[in-house]
């Protein structure tokens, strides 16, 4: 899926993030910037020490924060650590909703122009595919109407099909939703 709303174009592939050329990834983490599970774990194997280096200064994290570093090896220039909400921490979709939102405006911070995001807290933290695909729609798509120069490419890099099914019927609705809406 690829649509573009106020000059910023909105992609959805299946494959693998560690691989994608832009100026950064985002690694879905917990509060201790744990490099070894899930997409931490293909970053820190496939980008170097450098990476677990650059985000140990960052320990203790908090659920909602984002912070740049290094990308090592990788061939994107950057890795946004967004520290996702563990199921059961309590105001879970609030703290999805500001990892998201937090990444993004670390982005126009640092004049990146193309960013790709994987599910933030699927997998080990417990979050619900579906949930986190709605919250994640929404915040993106709400982003494309703030001020977002020099972002023109945002990438949701889904692993499965059976995911990759559920952020396309999610993005639609909100892509949709912010068309009838527009003025």
């Amino acid at each position: 899926m690829e649509t573009s709303l106020n000059h910023v174009t909105l992609k959805l592939i299946q494959g693998n993030l560690t691989e994608l050329v832009v100026d950064a990834i985002v690694n879905s983490t917990t509060t201790d910037f744990d490099l070894t599970l899930g997409t931490g774990e293909q970053i820190l194997r496939k980008g170097g020490m450098s990476i677990r280096a650059a985000v140990q200064q960052h320990i203790p994290g908090e659920e909602g924060q984002s912070v740049l570093t290094t990308a090592g090896n990788l061939p994107s220039r950057y890795v946004i650590h967004a520290v996702g909400p563990r199921m059961g921490s309590g105001n879970e979709r609030g703290k999805l909703a500001s990892a998201v939102w937090n990444t993004l405006k670390l982005a126009v911070q640092h004049q990146l122009a193309s960013i790709a995001f994987p599910p933030i807290s699927i997998g080990a933290l417990g979050y619900p595919v579906e949930g986190c695909a709605t919250v994640m729609a929404q915040k993106i798509v709400d982003f494309t109407f703030e001020d977002t120069v020099p972002l023109k490419t945002i990438i949701v890099c889904l692993e499965t099909a059976s995911t990759f099914h559920i952020f396309e019927q999610a993005f639609r609705r909100e892509v949709e939703t912010a068309r009838a809406d527009a003025p």
